[in-house]
Protein backbone atom coordinates (compact mmCIF):
# COMPACT_ATOMS: atom_id res chain seq x y z
CA UNK A 1 0.00 0.00 0.00
CA UNK A 2 1.24 3.94 -0.81
CA UNK A 3 1.48 6.52 1.53
CA UNK A 4 -2.35 7.91 1.99
CA UNK A 5 -4.12 4.87 0.45
CA UNK A 6 -6.73 2.44 1.16
CA UNK A 7 -8.44 -1.04 1.18
CA UNK A 8 -11.69 -2.19 2.87
CA UNK A 9 -12.19 -5.73 3.24
CA UNK A 10 -16.41 -7.10 4.08
CA UNK A 11 -16.66 -9.58 6.78
CA UNK A 12 -19.64 -11.93 6.77
CA UNK A 13 -21.60 -12.89 9.58
CA UNK A 14 -23.46 -16.16 9.70
CA UNK A 15 -26.14 -15.64 12.13
CA UNK A 16 -27.18 -18.79 14.50
CA UNK A 17 -30.30 -19.63 14.76
CA UNK A 18 -30.03 -19.58 18.90
CA UNK A 19 -29.03 -15.79 19.00
CA UNK A 20 -26.82 -13.88 21.09
CA UNK A 21 -23.90 -11.54 21.32
CA UNK A 22 -20.56 -12.59 19.45
CA UNK A 23 -17.14 -11.59 19.38
CA UNK A 24 -13.98 -12.00 17.48
CA UNK A 25 -10.77 -10.30 15.76
CA UNK A 26 -9.74 -9.67 12.67
CA UNK A 27 -5.50 -9.63 12.67
CA UNK A 28 -3.58 -7.88 9.93
CA UNK A 29 0.11 -8.72 9.34
CA UNK A 30 2.42 -5.71 8.16
CA UNK A 31 6.04 -5.36 7.54
CA UNK A 32 6.74 -3.11 10.61
CA UNK A 33 9.10 -5.24 13.13
CA UNK A 34 8.28 -2.87 15.97
CA UNK A 35 4.36 -4.07 15.91
CA UNK A 36 3.88 -6.48 12.92
CA UNK A 37 -0.26 -7.26 13.84
CA UNK A 38 -3.13 -4.58 14.16
CA UNK A 39 -5.89 -6.67 15.66
CA UNK A 40 -9.14 -5.22 15.33
CA UNK A 41 -12.38 -6.24 17.34
CA UNK A 42 -15.29 -7.46 15.88
CA UNK A 43 -18.89 -7.60 17.46
CA UNK A 44 -21.96 -8.81 16.48
CA UNK A 45 -25.85 -9.61 17.74
CA UNK A 46 -28.24 -12.29 16.59
CA UNK A 47 -31.75 -12.04 17.06
CA UNK A 48 -35.12 -13.02 15.94
CA UNK A 49 -36.76 -9.77 14.48
CA UNK A 50 -40.29 -8.80 13.61
CA UNK A 51 -38.37 -6.28 10.84
CA UNK A 52 -37.29 -7.40 7.12
CA UNK A 53 -36.18 -5.23 4.90
CA UNK A 54 -36.38 -5.54 1.24
CA UNK A 55 -33.91 -5.72 0.14
CA UNK A 56 -32.05 -6.67 3.17
CA UNK A 57 -28.98 -4.34 1.94
CA UNK A 58 -28.40 -1.14 -0.08
CA UNK A 59 -25.58 -0.93 -2.36
CA UNK A 60 -25.13 2.02 -4.41
CA UNK A 61 -22.43 -0.05 -6.45
CA UNK A 62 -19.77 1.70 -7.75
CA UNK A 63 -20.30 5.17 -9.21
CA UNK A 64 -18.27 7.91 -11.29
CA UNK A 65 -16.58 11.17 -9.51
CA UNK A 66 -18.85 13.24 -11.55
CA UNK A 67 -21.78 11.92 -11.49
CA UNK A 68 -24.58 12.12 -9.43
CA UNK A 69 -25.79 9.14 -7.28
CA UNK A 70 -29.16 8.09 -7.54
CA UNK A 71 -30.82 7.16 -4.42
CA UNK A 72 -31.38 3.88 -3.15
CA UNK A 73 -34.63 2.61 -1.59
CA UNK A 74 -35.23 -0.54 0.87
CA UNK A 75 -38.79 -1.56 2.63
CA UNK A 76 -38.73 -1.98 6.28
CA UNK A 77 -41.73 -4.08 7.29
CA UNK A 78 -43.44 -6.02 10.14
CA UNK A 79 -43.53 -9.49 9.57
CA UNK A 80 -45.13 -10.12 13.58
CA UNK A 81 -48.66 -10.52 14.15
CA UNK A 82 -48.62 -7.94 16.56
CA UNK A 83 -47.86 -4.24 15.76
CA UNK A 84 -44.13 -2.54 16.83
CA UNK A 85 -43.19 0.82 17.16
CA UNK A 86 -39.64 1.81 15.00
CA UNK A 87 -38.38 4.79 17.26
CA UNK A 88 -36.00 6.14 15.14
CA UNK A 89 -33.17 5.22 12.01
CA UNK A 90 -29.80 5.96 12.51
CA UNK A 91 -26.76 5.49 10.02
CA UNK A 92 -23.64 4.16 12.80
CA UNK A 93 -19.91 4.38 12.70
CA UNK A 94 -18.71 3.39 9.10
CA UNK A 95 -15.95 3.87 7.21
CA UNK A 96 -17.03 7.09 6.10
CA UNK A 97 -20.22 9.44 6.37
CA UNK A 98 -20.57 9.49 2.83
CA UNK A 99 -24.50 8.28 3.34
CA UNK A 100 -27.33 10.27 4.75
CA UNK A 101 -30.72 9.61 5.26
CA UNK A 102 -33.61 11.02 2.42
CA UNK A 103 -36.66 9.54 4.61
CA UNK A 104 -35.27 10.26 8.37
CA UNK A 105 -37.73 8.73 11.15
CA UNK A 106 -38.40 12.06 12.39
CA UNK A 107 -41.31 10.60 14.86
CA UNK A 108 -41.94 6.88 16.11
CA UNK A 109 -43.81 4.79 13.45
CA UNK A 110 -46.27 2.04 14.47
CA UNK A 111 -46.46 -0.86 12.14
CA UNK A 112 -49.15 -3.48 12.49
CA UNK A 113 -48.78 -6.66 10.76
CA UNK A 114 -47.56 -6.27 7.06
CA UNK A 115 -47.48 -2.77 6.98
CA UNK A 116 -44.34 -0.97 5.90
CA UNK A 117 -42.38 2.27 4.53
CA UNK A 118 -39.97 2.73 2.86
CA UNK A 119 -36.08 4.01 3.62
CA UNK A 120 -34.27 6.44 1.06
CA UNK A 121 -30.64 6.65 1.43
CA UNK A 122 -28.24 9.39 -0.69
CA UNK A 123 -24.58 8.72 -1.46
CA UNK A 124 -22.18 12.12 -1.80
CA UNK A 125 -19.61 9.99 -3.46
CA UNK A 126 -17.09 12.77 -2.84
CA UNK A 127 -14.36 10.63 -1.37
CA UNK A 128 -12.70 8.32 -3.47
CA UNK A 129 -13.09 4.07 -2.26
CA UNK A 130 -15.36 1.99 -1.14
CA UNK A 131 -17.35 3.13 1.81
CA UNK A 132 -19.25 1.08 4.03
CA UNK A 133 -21.69 1.82 7.19
CA UNK A 134 -24.50 0.89 8.82
CA UNK A 135 -28.06 1.69 8.92
CA UNK A 136 -29.99 1.10 12.32
CA UNK A 137 -33.62 0.95 13.08
CA UNK A 138 -34.70 0.69 16.40
CA UNK A 139 -37.99 -0.85 17.27
CA UNK A 140 -39.88 -0.97 21.05
CA UNK A 141 -40.15 -4.52 21.08
CA UNK A 142 -36.60 -5.74 20.61
CA UNK A 143 -33.63 -4.71 23.20
CA UNK A 144 -30.86 -3.98 19.43
CA UNK A 145 -30.95 -2.12 16.43
CA UNK A 146 -31.79 -4.02 13.45
CA UNK A 147 -29.03 -3.27 10.94
CA UNK A 148 -29.61 -2.73 7.17
CA UNK A 149 -25.87 -2.55 5.49
CA UNK A 150 -25.23 0.61 3.34
CA UNK A 151 -22.52 0.06 0.10
CA UNK A 152 -20.89 2.15 -2.36
CA UNK A 153 -17.62 2.64 -3.98
CA UNK A 154 -16.47 6.34 -6.09
CA UNK A 155 -13.71 5.68 -8.68
CA UNK A 156 -12.56 8.87 -9.88
CA UNK A 157 -11.67 7.90 -13.92
CA UNK A 158 -15.52 6.83 -14.57
CA UNK A 159 -14.68 3.50 -15.01
CA UNK A 160 -17.83 1.14 -13.93
CA UNK A 161 -16.71 -2.67 -13.27
CA UNK A 162 -20.24 -4.74 -13.80
CA UNK A 163 -19.40 -8.16 -11.66
CA UNK A 164 -21.92 -10.96 -12.85
CA UNK A 165 -21.72 -14.96 -11.90
CA UNK A 166 -23.39 -17.17 -13.98
CA UNK A 167 -26.03 -18.84 -12.93
CA UNK A 168 -27.54 -22.40 -13.64
CA UNK A 169 -28.97 -23.01 -16.89
CA UNK A 170 -32.40 -25.08 -17.40
CA UNK A 171 -34.23 -24.05 -14.01
CA UNK A 172 -36.86 -21.40 -14.05
CA UNK A 173 -39.33 -19.94 -11.34
CA UNK A 174 -42.50 -18.64 -12.75
CA UNK A 175 -44.97 -16.00 -10.87
CA UNK A 176 -47.70 -15.39 -12.43
CA UNK A 177 -49.09 -12.20 -11.39
CA UNK A 178 -52.63 -11.75 -12.56
CA UNK A 179 -55.10 -9.49 -12.17
CA UNK A 180 -58.61 -10.02 -10.43
CA UNK A 181 -60.37 -6.77 -11.33
CA UNK A 182 -64.01 -7.25 -13.57
CA UNK A 183 -63.03 -6.31 -17.05
CA UNK A 184 -59.78 -9.71 -16.97
CA UNK A 185 -62.07 -13.01 -17.87
CA UNK A 186 -61.37 -12.75 -21.31
CA UNK A 187 -57.69 -12.35 -20.96
CA UNK A 188 -57.28 -15.23 -18.26
CA UNK A 189 -58.99 -17.27 -20.46
CA UNK A 190 -56.64 -16.39 -23.06
CA UNK A 191 -53.44 -17.24 -20.51
CA UNK A 192 -54.99 -20.54 -19.30
CA UNK A 193 -55.32 -21.81 -23.09
CA UNK A 194 -51.40 -20.95 -23.53
CA UNK A 195 -50.55 -23.49 -20.59
CA UNK A 196 -50.52 -26.70 -21.89
CA UNK A 197 -48.79 -25.99 -24.86
CA UNK A 198 -46.58 -23.52 -22.80
CA UNK A 199 -45.38 -26.67 -20.80
CA UNK A 200 -44.75 -29.06 -23.76
CA UNK A 201 -42.37 -25.98 -24.98
CA UNK A 202 -40.90 -26.30 -21.61
CA UNK A 203 -40.26 -30.40 -21.69
CA UNK A 204 -39.07 -30.29 -24.90
CA UNK A 205 -36.18 -27.62 -24.13
CA UNK A 206 -35.83 -29.20 -20.95
CA UNK A 207 -36.17 -26.99 -18.48
CA UNK A 208 -37.47 -27.27 -15.19
CA UNK A 209 -40.10 -25.10 -14.35
CA UNK A 210 -41.88 -24.43 -11.10
CA UNK A 211 -44.67 -22.34 -11.08
CA UNK A 212 -46.55 -20.09 -8.52
CA UNK A 213 -50.08 -18.01 -9.34
CA UNK A 214 -50.70 -14.70 -7.02
CA UNK A 215 -53.22 -11.70 -7.51
CA UNK A 216 -52.83 -8.13 -8.01
CA UNK A 217 -55.23 -7.40 -5.15
CA UNK A 218 -53.26 -6.42 -1.67
CA UNK A 219 -56.72 -6.18 0.46
CA UNK A 220 -60.12 -8.10 0.72
CA UNK A 221 -62.85 -7.34 -1.55
CA UNK A 222 -66.54 -8.51 -1.50
CA UNK A 223 -67.71 -10.68 -4.21
CA UNK A 224 -66.79 -14.02 -5.50
CA UNK A 225 -62.78 -14.38 -6.23
CA UNK A 226 -62.30 -18.08 -4.71
CA UNK A 227 -59.32 -19.26 -3.06
CA UNK A 228 -60.18 -18.48 0.60
CA UNK A 229 -59.03 -14.72 0.51
CA UNK A 230 -61.67 -12.51 -1.05
CA UNK A 231 -59.07 -11.29 -3.73
CA UNK A 232 -56.74 -9.80 -1.31
CA UNK A 233 -54.14 -12.43 -1.73
CA UNK A 234 -51.26 -9.85 -0.93
CA UNK A 235 -48.89 -11.69 -2.56
CA UNK A 236 -49.72 -15.11 -1.33
CA UNK A 237 -49.73 -17.90 -3.87
CA UNK A 238 -53.08 -18.99 -5.12
CA UNK A 239 -55.87 -20.51 -3.50
CA UNK A 240 -54.72 -19.28 -0.47
CA UNK A 241 -56.78 -21.90 1.25
CA UNK A 242 -55.00 -25.17 -0.06
CA UNK A 243 -57.84 -26.48 -2.23
CA UNK A 244 -54.93 -27.80 -4.64
CA UNK A 245 -51.50 -27.40 -5.05
CA UNK A 246 -50.27 -23.77 -4.93
CA UNK A 247 -46.41 -24.40 -6.01
CA UNK A 248 -46.73 -26.50 -9.33
CA UNK A 249 -43.70 -28.31 -10.83
CA UNK A 250 -44.13 -28.25 -15.02
CA UNK A 251 -43.43 -32.57 -14.88
CA UNK A 252 -45.90 -33.48 -12.33
CA UNK A 253 -48.74 -35.07 -14.19
CA UNK A 254 -51.29 -32.54 -13.34
CA UNK A 255 -49.56 -29.73 -14.04
CA UNK A 256 -51.80 -27.60 -17.02
CA UNK A 257 -54.78 -28.19 -15.36
CA UNK A 258 -53.65 -26.96 -11.72
CA UNK A 259 -51.64 -24.20 -13.21
CA UNK A 260 -54.88 -23.63 -15.18
CA UNK A 261 -57.45 -23.53 -12.33
CA UNK A 262 -54.88 -21.19 -10.46
CA UNK A 263 -54.83 -18.61 -13.22
CA UNK A 264 -58.14 -18.37 -12.30
CA UNK A 265 -57.69 -15.78 -9.50
CA UNK A 266 -61.85 -14.55 -9.91
CA UNK A 267 -62.97 -10.83 -10.75
CA UNK A 268 -64.25 -9.63 -7.89
CA UNK A 269 -61.50 -6.49 -7.33
CA UNK A 270 -61.18 -3.22 -8.69
CA UNK A 271 -57.76 -2.04 -7.86
CA UNK A 272 -54.69 -3.14 -9.75
CA UNK A 273 -51.80 -3.60 -7.25
CA UNK A 274 -49.38 -6.28 -8.99
CA UNK A 275 -45.86 -4.62 -8.23
CA UNK A 276 -46.92 -4.43 -4.39
CA UNK A 277 -48.06 -7.85 -4.33
CA UNK A 278 -45.18 -9.12 -6.26
CA UNK A 279 -42.89 -7.44 -3.75
CA UNK A 280 -44.29 -9.37 -0.84
CA UNK A 281 -44.85 -12.48 -2.73
CA UNK A 282 -41.03 -12.45 -3.26
CA UNK A 283 -39.74 -11.20 0.05
CA UNK A 284 -39.83 -12.07 3.80
CA UNK A 285 -41.74 -13.10 5.77
CA UNK A 286 -43.93 -15.01 2.94
CA UNK A 287 -41.07 -16.13 0.95
CA UNK A 288 -39.22 -17.94 4.45
CA UNK A 289 -42.83 -19.35 6.12
CA UNK A 290 -44.88 -22.38 5.43
CA UNK A 291 -47.45 -20.12 7.42
CA UNK A 292 -48.34 -16.93 7.42
CA UNK A 293 -48.62 -15.44 11.12
CA UNK A 294 -50.42 -11.93 10.26
CA UNK A 295 -53.31 -14.08 8.79
CA UNK A 296 -56.01 -16.61 9.63
CA UNK A 297 -55.25 -18.97 6.69
CA UNK A 298 -53.46 -21.76 7.88
CA UNK A 299 -49.91 -22.76 6.19
CA UNK A 300 -50.53 -19.85 3.95
CA UNK A 301 -47.11 -19.21 3.44
CA UNK A 302 -44.76 -19.25 0.61
CA UNK A 303 -42.09 -21.29 1.23
CA UNK A 304 -40.57 -23.81 -0.89
CA UNK A 305 -41.85 -21.71 -4.34
CA UNK A 306 -38.16 -20.08 -4.98
CA UNK A 307 -35.28 -22.28 -5.73
CA UNK A 308 -31.73 -20.70 -5.42
CA UNK A 309 -30.40 -21.84 -8.49
CA UNK A 310 -33.39 -21.00 -10.44
CA UNK A 311 -33.97 -17.70 -12.76
CA UNK A 312 -36.91 -15.86 -11.52
CA UNK A 313 -39.85 -14.48 -13.92
CA UNK A 314 -42.03 -12.72 -12.59
CA UNK A 315 -45.40 -12.39 -15.83
CA UNK A 316 -47.51 -10.03 -14.63
CA UNK A 317 -51.16 -9.85 -16.96
CA UNK A 318 -53.20 -7.32 -16.45
CA UNK A 319 -55.47 -4.86 -18.85
CA UNK A 320 -54.83 -1.65 -16.54
CA UNK A 321 -51.82 0.15 -15.29
CA UNK A 322 -50.37 -0.68 -11.64
CA UNK A 323 -51.42 1.24 -9.03
CA UNK A 324 -49.15 0.50 -5.94
CA UNK A 325 -48.05 2.88 -3.48
CA UNK A 326 -44.16 3.05 -4.48
CA UNK A 327 -42.45 4.21 -7.06
CA UNK A 328 -41.49 1.44 -10.23
CA UNK A 329 -37.54 2.15 -9.41
CA UNK A 330 -38.00 0.32 -6.06
CA UNK A 331 -39.45 -2.76 -7.32
CA UNK A 332 -36.35 -2.54 -9.79
CA UNK A 333 -34.41 -2.45 -7.11
CA UNK A 334 -35.77 -5.28 -5.47
CA UNK A 335 -35.82 -7.50 -8.28
CA UNK A 336 -32.41 -6.29 -9.40
CA UNK A 337 -31.29 -7.58 -5.65
CA UNK A 338 -33.61 -10.81 -5.20
CA UNK A 339 -31.06 -13.06 -6.10
CA UNK A 340 -27.87 -11.71 -4.03
CA UNK A 341 -24.87 -9.93 -5.00
CA UNK A 342 -24.03 -10.72 -9.29
CA UNK A 343 -27.20 -11.95 -9.69
CA UNK A 344 -29.26 -8.75 -10.82
CA UNK A 345 -28.87 -10.27 -14.61
CA UNK A 346 -31.03 -13.85 -13.07
CA UNK A 347 -35.13 -12.13 -12.24
CA UNK A 348 -36.88 -9.84 -14.83
CA UNK A 349 -40.85 -8.89 -14.97
CA UNK A 350 -42.39 -9.54 -17.96
CA UNK A 351 -45.64 -7.35 -18.67
CA UNK A 352 -48.80 -8.71 -20.64
CA UNK A 353 -50.45 -5.11 -20.63
CA UNK A 354 -51.92 -2.74 -22.64
CA UNK A 355 -49.62 -1.23 -25.14
CA UNK A 356 -51.76 0.89 -27.41
CA UNK A 357 -55.32 1.94 -28.36
CA UNK A 358 -55.58 -1.20 -31.09
CA UNK A 359 -58.05 -2.86 -29.06
CA UNK A 360 -60.30 -1.30 -25.68
CA UNK A 361 -58.95 -2.38 -22.43
CA UNK A 362 -59.48 -1.07 -18.53
CA UNK A 363 -56.72 1.54 -18.98
CA UNK A 364 -54.84 2.69 -22.20
CA UNK A 365 -51.60 2.28 -21.26
CA UNK A 366 -49.31 0.39 -18.55
CA UNK A 367 -45.93 2.46 -18.16
CA UNK A 368 -45.39 1.37 -14.31
CA UNK A 369 -45.87 -2.06 -15.10
CA UNK A 370 -43.73 -1.54 -18.63
CA UNK A 371 -40.94 0.68 -16.81
CA UNK A 372 -39.83 -2.73 -13.96
CA UNK A 373 -40.15 -4.99 -17.51
CA UNK A 374 -37.49 -2.93 -18.92
CA UNK A 375 -35.51 -2.02 -15.83
CA UNK A 376 -35.12 -5.39 -15.30
CA UNK A 377 -34.48 -7.06 -19.12
CA UNK A 378 -37.72 -8.52 -19.57
CA UNK A 379 -40.37 -8.31 -22.01
CA UNK A 380 -43.75 -6.14 -22.97
CA UNK A 381 -46.35 -7.36 -24.66
CA UNK A 382 -49.47 -6.30 -25.85
CA UNK A 383 -52.46 -8.10 -23.76
CA UNK A 384 -54.95 -7.78 -26.92
CA UNK A 385 -52.94 -10.75 -28.49
CA UNK A 386 -54.89 -13.56 -29.44
CA UNK A 387 -52.33 -16.39 -28.68
CA UNK A 388 -50.05 -15.72 -25.51
CA UNK A 389 -47.91 -18.45 -26.94
CA UNK A 390 -45.84 -15.78 -29.11
CA UNK A 391 -45.12 -13.89 -25.65
CA UNK A 392 -44.44 -16.88 -22.77
CA UNK A 393 -42.64 -19.06 -25.17
CA UNK A 394 -39.44 -17.05 -25.34
CA UNK A 395 -39.05 -16.73 -21.49
CA UNK A 396 -38.50 -20.77 -21.73
CA UNK A 397 -36.38 -20.14 -24.21
CA UNK A 398 -33.76 -18.13 -22.30
CA UNK A 399 -33.82 -19.79 -19.30
CA UNK A 400 -33.18 -23.22 -21.29
CA UNK A 401 -29.68 -22.09 -21.81
CA UNK A 402 -26.51 -20.70 -19.89
CA UNK A 403 -27.25 -17.01 -19.93
CA UNK A 404 -25.88 -14.98 -23.04
CA UNK A 405 -27.08 -11.38 -22.20
CA UNK A 406 -25.72 -9.50 -19.09
CA UNK A 407 -27.35 -6.09 -18.69
CA UNK A 408 -24.95 -3.44 -17.65
CA UNK A 409 -25.77 -0.70 -14.67
CA UNK A 410 -24.66 2.31 -16.77
CA UNK A 411 -24.32 3.73 -20.48
CA UNK A 412 -21.05 3.18 -21.69
CA UNK A 413 -19.44 6.19 -23.49
CA UNK A 414 -18.83 4.40 -26.91
CA UNK A 415 -17.25 0.88 -26.50
CA UNK A 416 -13.95 2.01 -27.61
CA UNK A 417 -13.15 0.93 -23.83
CA UNK A 418 -15.31 -1.55 -23.42
CA UNK A 419 -13.53 -5.04 -22.20
CA UNK A 420 -15.21 -8.19 -21.02
CA UNK A 421 -13.66 -11.26 -18.71
CA UNK A 422 -14.52 -14.16 -17.89
CA UNK A 423 -12.84 -15.83 -14.62
CA UNK A 424 -10.17 -13.13 -15.37
CA UNK A 425 -9.50 -13.88 -18.86
CA UNK A 426 -10.06 -11.29 -21.74
CA UNK A 427 -12.55 -12.10 -23.92
CA UNK A 428 -11.90 -11.01 -27.53
CA UNK A 429 -14.42 -8.79 -28.95
CA UNK A 430 -15.38 -10.81 -31.89
CA UNK A 431 -16.55 -13.23 -29.13
CA UNK A 432 -19.67 -11.03 -27.70
CA UNK A 433 -21.20 -8.03 -28.94
CA UNK A 434 -22.67 -4.88 -27.38
CA UNK A 435 -26.43 -3.91 -27.76
CA UNK A 436 -27.18 -0.32 -27.40
CA UNK A 437 -30.85 -0.70 -26.99
CA UNK A 438 -30.85 -2.98 -24.42
CA UNK A 439 -27.79 -2.08 -23.37
CA UNK A 440 -25.80 -5.49 -22.54
CA UNK A 441 -23.67 -7.80 -23.70
CA UNK A 442 -24.45 -10.85 -25.62
CA UNK A 443 -22.05 -13.46 -26.08
CA UNK A 444 -22.05 -15.64 -29.26
CA UNK A 445 -22.82 -18.91 -29.54
CA UNK A 446 -20.06 -20.97 -28.41
CA UNK A 447 -18.48 -18.22 -26.20
CA UNK A 448 -21.47 -17.96 -23.23
CA UNK A 449 -19.81 -18.44 -19.83
CA UNK A 450 -20.69 -21.88 -18.11
CA UNK A 451 -22.54 -21.91 -14.85
CA UNK A 452 -20.63 -20.70 -11.83
CA UNK A 453 -18.17 -18.58 -14.14
CA UNK A 454 -17.57 -14.89 -13.10
CA UNK A 455 -18.34 -12.33 -15.67
CA UNK A 456 -16.34 -9.15 -15.26
CA UNK A 457 -17.53 -5.94 -17.59
CA UNK A 458 -15.01 -2.78 -17.46
CA UNK A 459 -16.29 0.37 -19.79
CA UNK A 460 -16.10 3.97 -19.22
CA UNK A 461 -19.81 5.48 -18.10
CA UNK A 462 -21.52 8.42 -19.04
CA UNK A 463 -23.67 10.61 -15.99
CA UNK A 464 -27.08 9.55 -16.39
CA UNK A 465 -29.77 12.63 -17.16
CA UNK A 466 -30.77 14.05 -13.81
CA UNK A 467 -34.68 13.75 -13.40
Amino acid sequence: MLYDTAFSSMISFRAPTTGGEFNGELQLTVNNPAFPTVTLPIHAVSQASCLVATPSFVDFGPIRYDCAAKPRKTFISNRCSEPLTVADAVIGNGTSNQFSLMTPVTAPVTLGPGQGFEMEVNYARNVLGQHFSPMYLRADTEPNGFLVPLLAETNHEGIQVDRFTQGTDSQLDVLFVVSNTTTMDTYQQRLKAAIPGWLERAKELNVDVRVGVTSTGLVQRTGVCGGGANGGEAGRLFPVDGSRARVVSGTSANAAPTIQSNLGVGLCHNLVQGLETMRQGLSAPLSEQADDVRTPQPNDGNLGFTRAAARMAVVVVADEDDHSGFEPDSYIQFLQTLKGTGMSQRSNLHALVPTSAACTTAGPNAERFAAVARGTGGTVGSICEGDYRGFLDPIIQQAGEPQADFTLTAQPDGTGELSVRVNGRVIPSNQWLYDAGRNAVIFNDGSVPTPGQSVEIRYRSICAPTP
